[in-house]
């Protein structure tokens, strides 16, 4: 009966967050910038500062625990997720992060308009630009330019951070996909996206539609040999 009194009562109940605290491993940094790509790079050093922060959330069952360490982690991987977005073209994650920061980390982690504007004027011009080639591509009805040109804008709009648009763009590919090798680069470019953006629904489909064409790439050329020998 004491121990089930012990484990009932919300002051001596014990907290997970307590208990897992000495058993969390240090988080290298810069090791994740330097392993992944910069979207997946930034995804998870904000995924990081999200849990960081998360761990400085107060306890009511406990005393307020030192938020020292947690926050220098929140900071430290805001700083690395800020400085990756700096030399991206995904200006409106910059400003999101450079808000989060707060002024924490000085004026050099400040919203940097001046550049913001630079950076969002070039792509007003670039996005006018690819428009324009795939008008262009379409007027002379070759698939494989109109194919490239939906490719070149879901690039585009990923960098930016659009993802809706991203996909919409690498989806319309398919309608001119003239091999197996163009789906599968189709379905690639609509899982990175969903993954990026959380819409996993759209992953599990395209790496079904991506295994499917990569097996029939294979049956493919397993025949051409056959029939070569």
């Amino acid at each position: 009966m004491t121990l089930q009194i012990w484990w009932r009562s919300p002051r001596l109940r014990p907290s997970s967050r307590a208990m897992d605290s000495d058993d969390v491993p240090p988080v290298d940094l810069d090791a994740i910038v330097a392993s992944y790509a910069p979207n997946a790079a930034i995804a998870r050093l904000l995924f990081v500062a999200d849990r960081a922060k998360a761990r400085d959330a107060p306890d009511e069952h406990l005393p307020p625990p030192d938020p020292a360490p947690d926050a220098a982690l929140e900071l430290d991987a805001l700083r690395h997720a800020h400085d990756l977005l700096r030399a991206s073209e995904n200006t409106s994650l910059y400003v999101a992060v450079c808000e989060r920061i707060g002024g924490r980390l000085g004026d050099a982690y400040s919203p940097d308009k001046d550049w913001v504007d630079a950076v969002d004027a070039r792509a007003a011009k670039r996005l006018e630009m690819l428009e324009s080639e795939l008008a262009g591509y379409k007027t002379n009805a070759i698939k494989e330019s109109i194919r490239m040109g939906h490719v070149d804008l879901g690039d585009f709009h990923r960098a930016r951070g659009d993802a809706a648009n991203a996909f919409k763009s690498y989806a319309r590919t398919r309608d001119y996909c003239t091999t197996n090798r163009h789906v599968v680069s189709t379905c690639l470019n609509v899982v990175r996206v969903g993954v990026e953006s959380g819409n996993f629904a759209h992953v599990q489909t395209y790496c079904a539609k991506a295994a499917s064409a990569a097996g029939q790439t294979g049956a493919t050329t397993t025949t051409t040999t056959t029939t070569t020998t």
